[in-house]
Formats: structure tokens, C-alpha cells, sequence
């Protein structure tokens, strides 16, 4: 009889809006705070340290500010000149570094390479008997360089990410001949046809033929060409 009047006291004041509806403890509450998405991350370790300045001072004469986008598939970038003429693009493939891991589909991010070059200013000799960890991001929206040498020593540098802008497309152009040739020799061609015009502005013109490559420089008063057989 008790357990009756109970239930008929608990029905009365749930009609008059008393106790609430066990459905109303039963919805779930919808969280509207939004999980920020995580950004990925990248790692890599450099074992010649030497070489690795020689690119991005390469980089550095094209443009100093320079966007970089890493998967799995590597470490790559396009960019062109302040004045929009020329392009320059490089691919790094993983099996280029010692260690080289990524979390997530792709990473971008974009360096001032003058900053990133005053890092690895450091004496030659000791440069060649060092290697170089890369990590991003590291603290907030900074990359962090790590350069230890063979003895140990570690050297900790930090350095901001700037504003982030596309990698160029890389055009699809169809040439009709292919060549290889070292960059040394190349260097050489370029720098004979400069110092024969040494006070003129000189462009150099590439040309292939079924019998090798002629490189081909003209300004107002002098012209050359050197031709190497295939």
C-alpha cells in the first residue's frame, strides 16, 4: 500500500512539472567546443650538413623566403623570383637524409632562408663533421635546428615559420632532346662566356643538335660559343 501511494505522489508531481521526465537526464549533452585540428609534423637529420647549406644557399639566391611542403614521398619546393622570370624547383626524396619521418597527409610551412643561413655559419671543417635535426613545428609556429657534432656537442637554435604561400606549379613543357652533363662543367661554360663579356649584361643560349650542345653567348660587341660533342 505504500509503494502505491508512493507511485501516485511521484505521478502527481511529475504532472504538475515537479520532477523532471527521465528522458530529460537521459539526452546527452552536445559539446559546441570544437577540437582544433592537429597540425602534422615533420622530422628529418641531415648527416652532411655541408652540402645541405650549399642548397639552400642556392635557394637563398633565387628567392630568400621560400615555402616547403613535406609527405611521404619527401622534402619539396617551387618557387619563383621576386621579379616573377625565373622558377626553381627541387625535390628531396626521403632516402636523401639519414632519418626522415612525417605525421600526417602533407606539412607546409615557409622559412626565411637568410635566418635559417646565419644558424649554419660555422667553420667549414666543423660543419663536415656534423649533422643536422629538423623539426616542425617544434615550439608554437617555430621549426627547431639541432646541429651536434661528431663529439657530441649540441648546438639549439629556433627560428619562426613566416606566412605560409602556394608552391608554384611546375609547368608541363615537352622538350624534344635530353642531355646530361656535371654541374662543374656547366659552371665552367657560364663562367668563360661571362668573363668574355665582363662588362655586359650576357645571356646564355642552350641548344641541342644530333651531334651534342652548344651553349652560345652575344652581347653588343662580342660573341662565342662552345660546342660539346656528344
Amino acid at each position: 500500500m505504500g509503494d502505491l501511494l508512493e507511485k501516485l505522489l511521484e505521478l502527481g508531481l511529475l504532472a504538475k512539472g515537479i520532477i523532471p521526465e527521465e528522458d530529460e537526464y537521459d539526452e546527452p549533452i552536445e559539446s559546441h567546443v570544437e577540437e582544433e585540428a592537429e597540425k602534422g609534423r615533420v622530422y628529418w637529420r641531415a648527416s652532411s650538413v655541408d652540402y645541405l647549406r650549399a642548397i639552400l644557399e642556392t635557394l637563398s639566391t633565387v628567392n630568400e623566403e621560400v615555402p616547403f611542403a613535406a609527405s611521404a614521398d619527401g622534402l619539396r619546393t617551387a618557387f619563383m623570383d621576386i621579379a616573377h622570370i625565373s622558377l626553381i624547383a627541387l625535390n628531396m626524396e626521403p632516402n636523401f637524409f639519414y632519418e626522415y619521418e612525417v605525421e600526417g597527409e602533407e606539412v607546409k610551412f615557409a622559412l626565411d632562408l637568410k635566418s635559417l643561413l646565419k644558424i649554419l655559419r660555422i667553420p667549414q671543417k666543423q660543419l663536415k663533421d656534423s649533422y643536422m635535426e629538423f623539426k616542425y613545428p617544434a615550439e608554437g609556429d617555430r621549426a627547431k635546428i639541432t646541429i651536434i657534432s661528431q663529439l657530441g656537442s649540441r648546438q639549439e637554435f629556433y627560428i619562426d615559420a613566416i606566412d605560409l604561400y602556394s608552391i608554384c606549379p611546375i609547368p608541363k613543357l615537352t622538350f624534344e632532346g635530353r642531355a646530361r652533363l656535371s654541374t662543374h662543367h656547366l659552371y665552367q661554360i657560364i663562367k668563360q662566356a661571362e668573363s668574355s663579356n665582363r662588362w655586359e649584361q650576357i645571356y646564355v643560349t642552350i641548344t641541342m643538335s644530333p651531334s651534342g650542345l652548344t651553349t652560345s653567348a652575344k652581347s653588343d660587341s662580342i660573341e662565342m660559343s662552345q660546342t660539346i660533342d656528344r
